[in-house]
Formats: structure tokens, C-alpha cells, sequence
């Protein structure tokens, strides 16, 4: 008798089931998130509209393991994916639907590897991330949702913080819309290592 194999939800393409079935493994531990106010960026208005091009607004930068920091812009491949690409390692983004989004850090180089991993407003970014509280929130993000590992593996812990609120001027930041994604490894993320998780995303105008 042959047994059916589970299935997992998907925008249809290959990279989305590559992001999302791997199990998480016990030597790799998400250490949680923290939120700060950091730099306020005004805005005139928030919505649920994420995609490639919402993505491509952003930076990547990436320091690795002997020192070096890039930054890498976030390059759409198609309508749903972009991906950054560095000398060492690479972060890939999915969009699942119109409030979440998927990445996936890879190091493609066995020479080096990530300490740690920042999403940032290179200037002109568009790209929120919505914290689960407080809800409700800045006009028009909806209900947020945590960060979310998806599939990890490797000798450390990550730990996650949103900087860079985001207000509709003049009233002052409620604290749970962001800017900036900052991603930290407590020892190297090396070549094998593998990280995906989901967030919640929103356009910021």
C-alpha cells in the first residue's frame, strides 16, 4: 500500500517549498525579538500590498564571520521573489501572500561565514515589517505577526529586533510597525547552515 506524503502550501513555485519543508533542528535556537523606537520615519500611510517590487525598496546588509560588511540590494526575479545576492552568502525573499513574506539566508561560500544579517531603508524603502503588539496599530497594518522560524539548522542562536518606527506624522509611533530587520548569530552561520522564517510585511508610504 502506498502511503500518501503530506503537502505544503505554496505560491505555486519550487522556491517557496524549498524555503518552507525543511524540519527545524535542535542545535539551532531562535533566542526570541526585541523592538526599539530607533529613527521614526514619517509616513502618509500604510497598506497590504507587499510584492517583488515593495521588496526591492530595501537593503541588505550582511557582516561576515572575518570582518567584511556588504551591503546588496534586494533584486526582484519575478513578481512574488527577490534576492540579494553577496560574495559569501545570499538572502532570498518569497512573498506568500499580501501581509508575509519568507526569507532564506544561504552562505554560497565555504571561505567565510554571517554573524549577522540586516533588512534596512537604504533611502526611499517602502518595506514595513508588523510585530503581533500592540493591536490595534498604525492605521492601516492590519493585525501584525511575529517573526517566525520555518526551518533552521547549525551550532548557534539567532536573535531578531525591529528598529526604525514607523509614525503617521504628526502622532507619535504606536510601536508596532518597523523599518529595519536586524538579525544576530551568537557563533558564525556557516556553509550548511541553513535559516528561513516568515514576518509579516506591509507597504509603507
Amino acid at each position: 500500500m502506498r502511503l500518501a506524503m503530506p503537502t505544503f502550501a505554496s505560491i505555486a513555485t519550487a522556491t517557496l517549498a524549498a524555503l518552507s519543508i525543511a524540519p527545524l533542528a535542535s542545535a539551532a535556537v531562535y533566542g526570541g525579538f526585541t523592538a526599539t523606537t530607533g529613527t521614526i520615519r514619517c509616513s502618509t500611510g500604510v497598506g497590504q500590498a507587499s510584492d517583488a517590487t515593495l521588496l526591492a525598496t530595501a537593503l541588505v546588509e550582511i557582516d561576515y564571520c572575518t570582518g567584511i560588511t556588504e551591503s546588496i540590494p534586494l533584486v526582484p526575479v519575478t513578481a512574488l521573489q527577490a534576492e540579494a545576492i553577496g560574495t559569501y552568502a545570499r538572502l532570498d525573499a518569497v512573498v506568500t501572500s499580501s501581509t508575509s513574506t519568507t526569507f532564506k539566508l544561504t552562505v554560497t561560500d565555504p571561505s567565510n561565514g554571517v554573524l549577522a544579517v540586516r533588512i534596512v531603508d537604504g533611502g526611499g524603502s517602502k518595506l514595513g515589517f508588523d510585530k503581533a503588539q500592540p493591536n490595534p496599530g498604525t492605521a492601516g497594518s492590519n493585525a501584525g505577526a511575529n517573526l517566525a522560524p520555518i526551518a533552521m539548522s547549525g551550532t548557534w542562536t539567532f536573535y531578531a529586533m525591529l528598529t526604525d518606527a514607523v509614525a503617521l506624522c504628526p502622532s507619535l509611533p504606536r510601536n508596532d510597525l518597523f523599518m529595519s530587520l536586524h538579525l544576530r548569530f551568537t557563533t558564525c552561520f556557516r556553509f550548511g547552515d541553513s535559516l528561513s522564517f516568515r514576518i509579516d510585511t506591509d507597504k509603507v508610504s
